[in-house]
């Protein structure tokens, strides 16, 4: 059955709601190629004379505001017999009914979505997949009221979501559940499960899986077992991975409290790398279910939707939970140490090539990831990155003053123990003050330099408490000068950015030039580092570009250094204690 316009508009609202308090919720589609849901939500009166119908204004793991308002479409109301009720838009995303005399109000809209990734929506003849951040409207003042939806899909449609249906009806204990729980209609939707400790965990597959999946199942099991095996135990009794194989893709993820959602291309499967990556986004996703879905920032337990919720932990929230997403696969068997060790190589070296690391902290990068500089490559870096390797740093300088007896494992535990199982948030000292509790002395002086600050990190004098080390080595692919131009790779030739202090920088040359020619060679996307390689540091080039419609010439003086790579090795000699101290680590 499926809800057209007319006959949702002429519907006269039903008198089978269970409770005064549930709030029901409707979704259908008519004509699926003009990707537009139409949403009901019906609500019981008591005493208000109006009531506020708001729609999210991002979504929690996407800090950037997305004011989903923007799709809404057709908005109405009525009351209990079908009469149409007034009401007016008081802002961008909230709609105010007038109730007065009602004893129940149901609102309509329908909804457009036409996004396919792991955070947004896409209706369309093959699938109904939907997040209800993107599409769920809100009351404000009942937000912890219970909430049940009946989704009207053809009868040849499976469903996946880690709602429990009740008679009929989806339900959750309230809108932050309903919010939280991604689903997917599809006729073609594939859908497996294994059990672990006597909780259901499900995959649940929207596109081709080129592959085998007993041995897909086998790995994610690994994984699982992992993690619970860190905590101690699953906080849930099912839980489901949401897939979506999608030609042309990218992978992509989104948390949730008993689910998570992903994008992967579909030439995932046919190699080495690709499986690594679904497995790492798989693991991530997974440990999110800890940590951020249930020890989170205090300003997010619950999130305000309505506007940006800022705190200073997504280094934590998002960079450690990629450190343990990774770390996780070795000690899982999914993957192996040099995998692993090659892993954090190429984190390093992104890391070091970034200059906003010199202006940017980490704690600053979180705060302001709500915002997108136009000079970003300059003046902002990855939280996710610098919080993978300030994860990886933490977890190192932990054992090591304790004598390998404690680790960052102890410390997830502990804020899991203290402040997830009581339903608290962590405050914004908090993950510093987890650290200390476990360690036994203070991390001042680290969380100083590194997470407040802008040193350079430690990575060998860390390495080395592991028997590792990181060095510089000469990538003899690459040509051994060094320009500082950035490339957008576009068939212009534009140049993305200018490294500070760059030899392009020194010469004049700027962001967003047009590159023509280097000693009246033609530049093409694909000839730069061909004609780059034949020049040594020192030589004089002359760069012939288009600037804002002129014709300029600039000459840029090269300097070593563009070829470096890092690598991480094991010291010469190697004592027990640190092979100890690696093992327990990394296996």
């Amino acid at each position: 059955m499926l809800l057209s316009a007319g006959l949702v508009k002429a519907e006269k609202i039903s008198n089978e709601a269970e409770s005064e308090k549930m709030i029901n919720y409707t979704i259908g589609w008519t004509t699926p190629n003009r990707h537009l849901f139409e949403v009901s939500i019906e609500v019981d009166v008591d005493t208000e004379a109006e009531i506020d119908f708001a729609i999210p204004s991002w979504r929690p793991g996407r800090y950037l505001i997305q004011n989903y308002a923007r799709n809404v479409q057709e908005f109405s109301a009525v009351d209990q017999d079908g009469k149409a009720l007034a009401w007016i838009k008081t802002d961008k995303s909230t709609w105010k009914v007038n109730s007065a005399g009602s004893s129940r109000v149901k609102v309509f809209y329908k909804y457009f979505a036409n996004t396919l990734d792991a955070g947004s929506s896409l209706l369309d003849d093959s699938e109904a997949y939907f997040n209800g951040t993107n599409l769920f409207m809100y009351i404000p003042k009942r937000r912890a009221a219970p909430c049940s939806l009946k989704i009207y899909s053809p009868e040849n449609w499976q469903t996946a979501t880690s709602l429990k249906k009740i008679d009929g009806l989806f339900r959750a204990s309230n809108y932050d559940e309903l919010a939280d729980s991604p689903v997917i209609c599809s006729p073609s939707l594939k859908i497996y499960n294994f059990t672990q400790a006597s909780v259901t965990y499900n995959l649940a597959f929207q596109g081709k899986v080129a592959y085998d999946i007993e041995k897909l199942i086998e790995n994610v099991s690994k994984i699982v077992s992992a993690q619970v095996k860190l905590f101690g135990k699953a906080p849930f009794d099912s839980y489901y991975f949401l897939y979506h194989v999608v030609p042309g893709g990218r992978n992509h993820g989104v948390e949730h409290a008993f689910s998570s959602s992903m994008t992967v291309p579909e030439s995932t499967f046919t190699n080495e790398i690709g499986r690594r990556n679904f497995y790492s986004l798989t693991s991530h996703e997974f440990f999110h279910a800890w940590n951020v879905k249930r020890i989170m920032p205090q300003v997010f337990n619950p999130p305000d939707y309505s506007r940006e919720t800022y705190t200073k932990l997504l280094w934590f929230f998002e960079g450690v939970t990629s450190y343990y997403g990774d770390l996780l696969l070795r000690r899982a068997g999914v993957t192996d140490e040099k995998s692993y060790l090659n892993h954090l190589e190429r984190l390093i070296y992104s890391m070091q090539n970034s200059p906003g690391r010199l202006i940017v902290s980490a704690e600053e990068a979180s705060f302001d990831g709500w915002l997108q500089p136009d000079d970003r490559e300059n003046a902002q870096i990855s939280f996710y990155d610098k919080g993978e390797l300030l994860g990886l740093l933490l977890d190192l300088e932990i054992r090591h003053t304790t004598n390998n007896t404690k680790s960052l494992d102890d410390v997830m535990r502990y804020l899991n123990n203290n402040f997830a199982v009581i339903g608290e948030g962590v405050g914004e000292d908090g993950i510093k003050k987890a650290v200390e509790k476990v360690a036994g002395r203070s991390f001042e002086e680290f969380f100083k330099k590194y997470v407040s600050g802008y040193e350079e990190l430690p990575y060998n004098s860390l390495l080395a408490t592991v028997g590792l080390q990181l060095t510089e080595e000469e990538d003899a692919s690459k040509p051994n000068v060094y320009t500082g131009l950035k490339m957008a790779g576009d068939e212009k030739n534009t140049i993305l950015s200018i490294i500070p202090g760059s030899p392009a920088e020194d010469a004049g040359i700027a962001r967003g030039d047009l590159l023509l020619a280097i000693d009246d060679r033609q530049l093409t996307p694909s000839n730069y580092n061909e004609i780059l390689s034949s020049y040594r540091p020192g030589d004089r080039l002359q760069i012939t570009l288009f600037r804002r419609g002129y014709l300029r010439r600039f000459t840029l003086t090269l300097r070593s250094g563009a070829n470096t790579v890092y690598t991480i090795k094991p010291l010469q000699q190697i004592s027990e204690t640190q092979k100890k101290t690696f093992l327990t680590w990394i296996n």
